[in-house]
């Protein structure tokens, strides 16, 4: 769910901030290159009735996605999708309301699931059982809070909660939570939602935001990359975000801006460390070599509304592309997502370093 979230400072901050740093070189990023010749997304998987994001595979290089339209969790078998369900898990005992899906480095699944209570699901993909459920403790859920996206590594849970902006980070090995970065600037929108060149408006005229809603980890879980969907990028350094020997002061001077973007569907990071990027503003895949070499893989019509991609066991990427209902956006405020959708394979070339 994209919340609408749009005040004049935030607009302040921009201004203010352009003006400090337009001189400076970190602030002036490297061109988009074009990749010659561009790559060419192919159709893998259709749905009329459904809008896919977050493909996923697991450790026997299964395939699952989130339905958006439904919060569902599904596999893809034979390029079709259908419903997914741990053994034993059914009725009231099973999902509710998936916002999230991801893996962590053992094969496992992981799903943010509302319940109406948050709260994490681990799926042992090895016996297809739900292994463990953690549900969020109330000390970090404040009055708004509206938990989004989920990344896993080692013994530690990222979550944003894109309701009042923040990071929840749970310690997975003692089922304990905290709260940190709590409305820091970099986790608030500060600019519209753009699709093609158009920005999303409410009919009273008033942008459509997203507070923080992308997460991506580098493979050994040093940094987290996140970002609202009208960008810009920032990382931080896990470590500041897990260790209590940190201060929230600390916490804050290690945010950094990584990379202006425009708007995005999702990201990744690849086994390799290149990141990739899913562009909603150019109807476009993106990609940062590990080297940080910004780079435009494909542009078309056809990549219209991309989700977050993943790499598969193949090496190919793989990501949906589905809707966005403008209508239905302007009259909620909020990013709604529609079918039908594609998902797409990539072959990628080789890394430039």
């Amino acid at each position: 769910m994209i919340m609408t979230r749009f005040r004049s400072r935030h607009w302040q901050a921009l201004c203010c901030t352009a003006l400090l740093l337009a001189g400076s070189p970190a602030w002036a990023d490297r061109p988009w290159e074009p990749l010659k010749p561009a790559l060419s997304p192919q159709p893998y998987a259709q749905s009329p009735t459904e809008s896919w994001t977050d493909p996923t595979f697991d450790g026997k290089n299964r395939l699952f996605i989130r339905d958006q339209a439904t919060n569902t969790l599904r596999q893809i078998v034979n390029r079709k999708s259908q419903p997914y369900t741990p053994s034993g898990w059914s009725g009231t005992d099973g999902f509710h309301t998936i916002t999230s899906l991801t893996r962590d480095e053992h094969g496992n699944l992981w799903a943010l699931d509302h319940a109406p209570q948050p709260r994490l699901i681990q799926i042992d993909t090895r016996h297809d059982t739900v292994q463990s459920i953690y549900p969020l403790p109330a000390t970090v859920l404040l009055s708004g809070s509206h938990p989004i996206t989920i990344q896993i590594h080692d013994t530690h849970a990222y979550i944003a909660d894109q309701g009042v902006p923040g990071f929840i980070v749970v310690d997975l090995s003692s089922h304990t939570a905290k709260r940190v970065l709590d409305h820091n600037e970099s986790l608030i929108a500060r600019r519209p939602i753009t699709l093609g060149s158009t920005p999303l408006l409410t009919p009273d005229g008033r942008p459509i935001a997203s507070d923080v809603n992308l997460l991506a980890l580098t493979p050994d879980g040093k940094w987290l990359f996140y970002q609202p969907v009208s960008g810009p990028l920032y990382r931080v350094e896990t470590a500041l975000l897990t260790d209590p020997n940190y201060s929230p002061i600390e916490q804050m001077e290690g945010v950094a801006q990584w990379r202006d973007t425009p708007s995005l569907g999702g990201l990744t990071v690849a086994p390799d460390g290149a990141l990739y990027l899913s562009d909603l503003t150019n109807h476009a895949l993106l990609r940062f070599s590990p080297g940080r070499i910004p780079q435009i893989l494909a542009t078309s019509p056809s990549l219209h509304a991309l989700t977050r991609p993943t790499i598969g066991p193949d090496g190919k990427l793989y990501v949906a592309t589905t809707d966005i209902d403008a209508t239905a956006s302007s009259k909620t405020g909020q990013l709604v997502w529609k079918a039908p959708t594609t998902l797409m394979t990539v072959t990628l070339p080789a890394l430039t370093p």
